[in-house]
Order: structure tokens, then sequence, then C-alpha cells
């Protein structure tokens, strides 16, 4: 399941990549997609707030390259993140042996120091009676 989500990652990354070099060449000037002549304005309006934009404006607009250029970084990311993801995802990972716990440290063992004169180590767990 986890896969799936980052293939789908993929596939709306690339979709997005091509999507803007799809728009790169885009320089129709158009108002609520509808194309405009040298003559008209367009209107945008948000909540009571109206503005007016005339042919040349909205021409500078649709020359501009930026959003494409924005859709393209996002969408690379976004395509190359989730094939890394993909990736990881799906290498089988080998199990790494590792020795059995055999208990904290003992006096006496090798490699650690002998015990105090009269060391005397704690009474044990109680039994259970």
């Amino acid at each position: 399941m986890r896969t799936l989500k980052f293939l789908i990652g993929v596939a709306a990354g690339i979709a997005l990549f091509i999507g803007g070099i799809a728009t790169l060449d885009d320089t129709d000037v158009n108002c609520g997609g509808k194309p405009m002549s040298p003559t008209d304005t367009c209107v945008s309006t948000k909540g009571s707030k109206s503005t007016e934009y005339d042919y040349a404006a909205m021409k500078k607009k649709a020359e501009d390259p930026t959003g494409s250029y924005v859709m393209m970084g996002v969408g690379g990311l976004l395509a190359v993140g989730c094939a890394i993801q993909v990736f990881l995802g799906t290498r089988r990972r080998e199990p790494t042996a590792q020795p059995p716990f055999t208990g904290y440290p003992q006096p006496g063992q090798p490699g650690y120091p002998p015990p105090p004169a009269g060391y005397q180590p704690p009474p044990g767990p109680p039994s259970a009676g």
C-alpha cells in the first residue's frame, strides 16, 4: 500500500513536469479562458473587489514563464523524491545476525577487573513459593 502511494506521487510529479513544459509556449492572451483582442479589458473579481486589466497587462502575464518553471520544478522534485522512496521501500534487506543476549557482564569475566576484596553480590530476586 505504501509503495502504491509513492507510485501515484511519481505519476503526479511526471504529469506536473509535462504540464510545465506544455505551458512554456502558451502565450495566448486569455481572460477567463476566452481569447482577448488588443481592445479588450479583463475584469477579475474577488469577493466584492473588482480589478481591470488591459490587453498589455494580460499579454505580459501570458508571456511570463515563471509558473511553468515552478510546475516543472515541483513536478521534478515530487517524481524524483517518490521514486527514491519506491526504490528504498522495495529493496530487500538482509537480516543482520546478532549474538544472543546473555545478560549483563558478571564479575570475573575476562576483560573486566576482579571485584574488590570483600565484595558480596546483591541477593537475587525472592523465590516464588
